[in-house]
């Protein structure tokens, strides 16, 4: 059961990396993004997709490092605040996934 949910949660949490790149040129100012924040959004899809394939592969912690980076970068995109929450999930910490489920939701 416990792999069936997070099986759920990984292929929730990969919708967004597809989707990614167009979010993060919006917040980072839309299509006159410059070239520093180009690389930002460069450097924020990259991140995020990692630590979804480090989720995938149940290596948590290494994603978490991954997904605190994509924070440093822009602390407002709700899928890594949402995939966030659904480690602390998986890992039995309830209480600091509702935060993080709290800021995706916003």
């Amino acid at each position: 059961m416990r792999k069936h949910l997070i099986s759920l949660f990984l292929i929730l949490g990969f919708l967004p990396c597809f989707a990614q790149q167009e979010a993060t040129r919006e917040m980072l100012g839309g299509e006159n993004l410059n070239v520093v924040d180009s690389t930002l959004e460069q450097k924020l899809d990259y991140h995020f997709c990692e630590a979804l394939k480090f989720m995938s592969r149940y290596a948590y912690d290494t994603a978490r490092v991954e997904f605190e980076k994509c924070i440093a970068i822009n602390p407002e995109v709700a899928a890594v605040h949402f995939n966030l929450g659904v480690l602390d999930f998986v890992e039995n910490k309830a209480n600091l996934a509702i935060p993080h489920f709290e800021k995706a939701y916003q």
